[in-house]
C-alpha cells in the first residue's frame, strides 16, 4: 500500500549579503538538480536522514541552502541541518495492526 504524501526537496543560493560595488558581470544562476534522491521506506517512528548535497549544484559555485517540506506532516515530518534532511514517519504510516510488515 502506498501512502498519499509527498516530500519536496530544494536548494537555494544567494549572494553573501555584502555591499554591491558595481554591476555583476553575469546574473546569479539558480541551483540545478544534478542527481537523484533514492526512494526511502520508513515505518512508524523511524527516522531517516538523507544527505542531499550530491543531488544539487550551483552553476556559480555559491554555497547552497537546503530545504524540505511534507505535503502532510502527520504522515512524515521533515527538518534540515546543513545538507542533511531528516524525516520522521508519523502515525499514519503504520499498517492496521501497528506492526511492521
Amino acid at each position: 500500500m502506498t501512502s498519499g504524501w509527498l516530500a519536496s526537496w530544494g536548494a537555494a543560493c544567494g549572494d553573501d549579503g555584502g555591499e554591491v560595488t558595481g554591476p555583476r558581470e553575469t546574473p546569479n544562476q539558480s541551483p540545478v538538480a544534478v542527481g537523484e534522491i533514492e526512494a526511502q521506506t520508513a515505518f512508524l517512528g523511524d527516522t531517516v536522514a538523507v544527505d542531499v548535497s550530491s543531488a544539487f549544484r550551483d552553476p556559480d559555485g555559491d554555497p547552497l541552502t537546503f530545504m524540505a517540506a511534507s505535503s502532510d506532516p502527520s504522515v512524515v515530518g521533515t527538518s534540515v541541518s546543513g545538507s542533511r534532511v531528516w524525516r520522521v514517519a508519523g502515525q499514519r504510516d503504520r499498517d492496521r495492526d501497528g506492526a511492521r510488515p
